[in-house]
């Protein structure tokens, strides 16, 4: 049972990266103009790594590629975005993705 819960809690975290960064691939633009307007520097060079982080991260996730370490890189990718791009609280939406 413990492999079993392990491979379903892979796949489930897997799929928040993969989503989100599919839905930054798909609305480009709009990516990039959001974060233009939180002041990110070179939003059209950072939009890309972003989409690689989140896509790449969740794939390799999902099928087991270097878990330890994808899984402490994406750690990390949440604890910047949290302070650079989820700060206003205002906005229940960056409530929900703090």
């Amino acid at each position: 049972m413990d492999k079993t819960l392990t491979i379903a809690a892979r796949i489930l975290m897997s799929l928040i990266f993969i989503i989100t960064g599919w839905s930054k691939l798909i609305g480009f633009s709009g990516t990039v103009a959001y974060f233009t307007s939180i002041g990110l520097p070179l939003p059209s060079i950072i939009t890309p790594l972003v989409i690689l982080i989140e896509l790449g991260g969740g794939l390799a996730l999902l099928v087991g590629f270097k878990t330890r370490w994808v899984a402490a890189i994406l750690a990390l990718f949440c604890i910047g975005t949290a302070f650079i791009a989820h700060t206003n609280f205002a906005d229940m939406n960056q409530m929900n993705n703090f």
